[in-house]
């Protein structure tokens, strides 16, 4: 479910129509009629995932995390780009709290890379999120978007870090 096509970046490869004058956020109240729709259609899921944009920057993330753990849902997943998990490692313990599962996007830990595929470098912001996240146990699938003749050969390195860290549950790789 996106919930928000607001974000905190302007990626070079991002697919969201993300333009700041022209934000939204769906409600706590059309995610409910939207997961009744769904869990009646289906009589339940395995997994529901929110995302955008950038899910973190919904100012009712939270209530709409809680509303999502319900009958009929088996997990509840975040899809996000990390940069508030960053600066606010305290949500990452309200995740946990939660049981939320993450799915944080993770396509380089190489400067330079990043600032081709982001506009800037994200490398430390991403490593503080994933300690944030390592830090409150919040179980993690890293998403990385593999991009021919850019960011190839950093997926030996994504594989170590699925297999070097246990709250990383899973490497989700797509190809772009």
């Amino acid at each position: 479910f996106s919930i928000t096509n607001a974000c905190d970046l302007r990626c070079p490869i991002c697919f969201t129509y993300n333009r700041a004058d022209r934000t939204w956020f769906l409600s706590p109240e059309e995610l409910e009629r939207q997961l009744d729709y769904v869990v009646q259609a289906t009589g339940g899921v395995d997994l529901v995932d929110l995302t955008g944009g950038e899910p973190t920057l919904h100012p009712q993330l939270l209530e709409l995390l809680a509303r999502a753990r319900r009958p009929g849902v088996g997990r509840v997943a975040l899809n996000t780009n990390g940069l508030r998990l960053a600066r606010e490692p305290e949500l990452a313990r309200r995740l946990a709290e939660l049981g939320v599962y993450v799915v944080l996007s993770l396509d380089t830990l190489d400067p330079a890379r990043s600032v081709q595929i982001h506009g800037r470098d994200l490398c430390d912001e991403k490593r503080r999120a994933l300690d944030a996240l390592e830090a409150a146990g919040v179980q993690t699938t890293v998403l990385m978007v593999l991009i021919g003749g850019v960011n190839e050969p950093e997926l030996a390195a994504q594989v170590e870090l699925l297999l070097g860290r246990d709250f990383v549950r899973s490497l989700c790789i797509q190809t772009m």
